[in-house]
């Protein structure tokens, strides 16, 4: 991971951000892990978050319990410290993450055209994440552009207990689930609004060809 090495105070600081989500992203992570790395590359990522003293256990992650967000964010750069990921890399692992969760493939499969998944987004969310909220704006299906907002999840405040990797690795979350949405189409993604840049909310323009 290029010029930064997560400490145990880094750790503890990122923990004390509020907020759940539901283990689905935990138990996909360890799957893009071991697609990635093997059974020796999970082992590595949880010897390196016990050593943080936030262990986590792949047998012992649940789809449906609840989690700390900070515990996602926390694995997403201890996987990047482990692998000596680059920023590209950070991408792609949000990217492929939608591959190998299981929650997003069966949402995914009900979502019979674009205009009907950006409508239930706001109930996936909710279903998912104890805080914040999302909301589509600016979709012009003919015009092929869509921006995702998010608010009401990490504040401007919150930088400095944060990593802005992170956010890398949201983008190619997002531009993964539309690529699943859109399969032959050409997607580009912009962040646009995060709170790494003094705002109190995240944006993601979207437009595809």
């Amino acid at each position: 991971m290029e010029d930064f090495k997560i400490t145990k105070e880094f750790a503890d600081n990122l923990m004390t951000l509020k907020g759940n989500i539901r283990g689905g992203f935990f138990v996909s992570h360890f799957r893009y892990v071991k697609n990635l790395k093997g059974d020796e590359g999970v082992k590595l990522v949880e010897e390196r978050l016990e050593r943080l003293g936030y262990p986590t256990k792949e047998k012992e992650v649940s789809n449906v319990k609840w989690y700390p967000e900070a515990l996602a964010s926390l694995m997403i750069l201890a996987t990047a410290e482990v692998f000596n990921l680059t920023k590209e890399d950070v991408f792609q692992m949000g990217k492929e993450s939608i591959k190998t969760s299981f929650i997003i493939r069966v949402l995914m499969s009900h979502f019979l055209n674009l205009e009907k998944a950006f409508k239930e987004a706001p109930k996936y969310w909710r279903k998912n994440y104890d805080f914040g909220n999302v909301e589509i704006i600016g979709f012009g299906e003919k015009e092929k552009h869509c921006t995702i907002s998010i608010k009401n999840f990490r504040l401007a405040k919150d930088a400095e207990k944060h990593h802005p990797w992170t956010c890398v690795y949201h983008t190619g979350y997002f531009s993964g689930i539309i690529e699943m949405l859109l399969p032959n189409k050409k997607i580009k993604i912009k962040h646009e609004k995060c709170f790494f840049s003094g705002q109190d909310e995240m944006e993601f323009k979207i437009t595809w060809d």
